[in-house]
């Protein structure tokens, strides 16, 4: 059975230090509490763009990570409008890992009911994922979705005569 285990976690290892150089820096994902309002598909993506365009201009970054319980596929059945939030780096090259089973406590639950609901009857466990974006996957990404952050030429013109 160990060496089953061992078996499985080939691919996994081989995405880890080869597709991402895991011994390299990422960026972390985290969620600010006063970016709430932009916590939707298109924010999201307009998020994932920008942090394309950080990682083109930090070439020693390797990548982007987070852990959190919306990265768990079972969200998709409790709560079907938050998929995107795992569906959309992982339909671009992303990988998400198990990390462990949530707590009582779990901030799956600070918004919502109808997912502490079936935690109270016994029919979800909120579970923590690791999600990893490679490098060159999410520049990808970025420069393919560049437009859903508009036109910003006017933006740069008018703040282009403000001294330094």
């Amino acid at each position: 059975p160990l060496l089953n285990n061992w078996i499985r976690l080939i691919p996994n290892l081989y995405f880890l230090f080869f597709g991402v150089r895991a011994s390299k820096p990422l960026y972390e994902m985290h969620v600010h509490v006063s970016s709430l309002g932009d916590f939707n598909p298109a924010g999201w993506k307009q998020c994932l763009v920008r942090i394309g365009q950080l990682l083109r201009l930090n070439p020693e970054i390797k990548g982007l990570h987070g852990t959190s319980w919306f990265y768990d596929p079972a969200l998709k059945s409790i709560s079907s409008h938050l998929a995107y939030l795992r569906e959309i780096p992982c339909n671009h090259g992303a990988k998400v890992f198990f990390v462990q089973n949530d707590s009582a406590n779990s901030e799956a639950f600070t918004k919502s009911k109808s997912r502490h609901v079936p935690f109270l009857n016994k029919e979800y466990t909120p579970k923590l994922f690791l999600l990893i974006w490679p490098r060159k996957e999410l520049i990808n990404f970025s420069d393919q979705h560049q437009h859903l952050l508009g036109n910003t030429s006017n933006q740069e013109k008018s703040t282009s005569n403000v001294p330094a």
